[in-house]
């Protein structure tokens, strides 16, 4: 079944002609428009139905690797990496309500879906996604208007971020130079993925934005694996060296 706007009734129509006539010949489109304000239905007219629980282990999406581990290939991820890896990852870093992440990495992707998005949304927090493409002079724009307190990146994006504050806010009169460092230093927690980040640009962002950026590790293929709490994150060592880390790893029984 699927639930389409008015703006999308013909798309969800065509849609249903097309699945209900190859692998599924009850899919339906059912427009919102003509349902909205009519009567509702009283408690004797409403059946319910109980089918069996669909395998909580059991494959519930597919995501495309880039091809860091060899040719791009579809990793099949259980539907506990929608839900408790989600949850785990809210719980980890304190997500809540009152929270707002700025999103913009594409959701498609194991960061996008798994860190930026599942996790606020089962915390009940706001998602404020960003399209378009990245743009560093957005981003910080966005940054000192203030409000979010979470923003999700990988070593590039950081790069090119602290790149434009040393080549454009740096340069600004030292009142609007300090707009932009507040906003930045507002940002509860600043998380990277996808690969280490140097240390010489973490040094720079502990500099500028008053705090570290929370690093993890992991893959499309088996999630996050390593991660670090917020209250950590200054103690963290620098992982983008050939420093030998000591590791104490807790498996619960």
């Amino acid at each position: 079944m699927l639930l389409t706007s008015h703006q999308c009734s013909k798309l969800g129509n065509e849609l249903s002609k097309a699945i209900s006539g190859t692998s599924n010949p009850h899919f339906k489109s059912i427009a919102l428009k003509p349902l909205i304000w009519k009567t509702p239905l009283s408690p004797g007219e409403i059946i319910l139905s109980q089918d069996h629980l669909i395998d909580y282990h059991g494959s519930g999406l597919v995501i495309f690797t880039s091809g860091t581990t060899g040719p791009p290939k579809g990793a099949v991820k259980p539907r506990t990496y929608l839900d408790a890896s989600a949850q785990r990852t809210a719980d980890l870093n304190g997500i809540g309500r009152d929270d707002v992440v700025m999103h913009g990495l594409p959701v498609h992707h194991a960061t996008g879906i798994g860190t930026t998005l599942m996790p606020f949304l089962l915390a009940g927090a706001c998602v404020e996604f960003h399209s378009g493409g990245f743009d560093p002079a957005k981003v910080w724009e966005r940054w000192r208007m203030g409000g979010i307190t979470f923003y999700s990146g990988v070593p590039t994006i950081y790069m090119r971020l602290m790149r434009y504050y040393e080549t454009d806010i740096s340069k600004l009169p030292a009142d609007l130079q300090s707009e932009y460092v507040e906003g930045a230093r507002k940002i509860k927690v600043l998380m990277c993925g996808t690969s280490a980040l140097p240390g010489s640009l973490q040094q720079k962002w502990a500099v500028v934005a008053g705090k570290r950026i929370l690093e993890r590790y992991g893959a499309t293929e088996f999630s996050s694996c390593f991660s670090i709490h917020p209250r950590d994150v200054m103690n963290c060592p620098d992982v983008s060296t050939s420093t030998r880390v000591r590791l104490t790893v807790l498996m619960a029984t």
